[in-house]
């Protein structure tokens, strides 16, 4: 498995997709956790993150966020909904610890861009092949490929280290293989297959 050709950017249907303050929070998310030292070896404390978010809500009088891990049905990696006022992630303790990072990261996407928008979110299979880009899903998707594994990192990794093992960029992110996958392509690289 390994990653070849030249990068090609791929487009979202500007007109369709209306999730504008993505990219803002992401980069602002990126920005506060380097600051503070969440990234290390660049892989992300997500955790870190999260309850840092909390802690910033409940200083502002908003509803901070509870991380628990718990045995949830093997199809479910986690949940996020909101309980006597505040926010509660759950997480399926008996996946991968990888799985559990991007699980983690999702349901910060959910609260990130949803919140307001629906109190509860209950999450199985990640990555489905041609997800509509204006779902909820495809967004929390992107939001936590974006704060797990950093374009500039990535490309980093790929274009001046030249790395182009799927398998070793997700060891360097910390994440699975199939979330590298869907973030490589996803920044327009192309995967070969086997």
């Amino acid at each position: 498995m390994g990653i070849r050709g030249r990068r090609i950017r791929t487009s979202v249907n500007v007109s369709k997709y209306k999730e504008p303050k993505l990219l803002r929070n992401v980069d602002d998310i990126i920005k506060v956790a380097k600051e503070k030292g969440f990234y290390v070896d660049d892989k992300l404390n997500i955790e870190s993150v999260i309850n840092n978010i909390s802690e910033e809500n409940k200083r502002e009088n908003e509803a901070g966020i509870l991380i628990v891990r718990k045995d949830l049905p093997p199809s479910v990696s986690g949940k996020l909904f909101f309980q006597e006022d505040r926010w509660i992630m759950e997480i399926n303790k008996i996946q991968n610890p990888k799985r559990q990072r991007f699980t983690l990261a999702h349901e910060l996407g959910h609260f990130v861009l949803h919140k307001n928008k629906n109190t509860e979110f209950s999450d199985t299979t990640f990555f489905r092949k041609n997800e509509d880009p204006d779902s909820l899903e495809y967004n929390a998707n992107e939001f936590a490929a974006q704060i797990l594994m950093p374009e500039e990192r990535v490309n980093y990794y790929i274009q001046q280290r030249d790395i182009k093992s799927i398998k070793l960029l997700a060891d360097i992110f910390d994440v699975s293989s199939s979330a590298m996958r869907y973030r490589v392509e996803g920044l327009g690289y192309k995967v070969k297959n086997g």
